[in-house]
């Protein structure tokens, strides 16, 4: 489990340096956090599906509205298959999935 919450603080630094992107709490106390995303929800599923076709990778399951308009949210579980991924490519798939959603 230690494991896990490292990687899980680890992750929260590079999303919350990405513009757009907010992780509650910051740093995570345990091995899951809420992560914020500014932009439409269905332009930012519709490019998770691309990521997905892409890389063959989740970072969601369910991207949820929360009443304030143009952001969602989703809780990232850091497992066994997070710890993974290195940093660049945590940072390159986020960021993939922000410039799908916008374009």
């Amino acid at each position: 489990m230690e494991e896990y919450r490292n990687k899980v603080i680890e992750v929260a630094a590079i999303l919350s340096s990405l513009p757009g992107v907010t992780v509650s709490p910051n740093p995570p106390h345990t091995n899951m956090m809420h992560v914020f995303l500014e932009g439409d929800a269905g332009r930012l599923r519709a490019a998770h599906r691309q990521l997905v076709k892409e890389w063959d990778v989740e970072l969601f399951s369910s991207l949820s509205s929360i009443g304030i308009p143009s952001t969602s949210r989703f809780e990232f579980v850091v497992a066994s298959a997070t710890v993974a991924f290195n940093d660049e490519e945590i940072r390159n798939l986020f960021t993939r999935l922000l410039e799908h959603a916008r374009d």
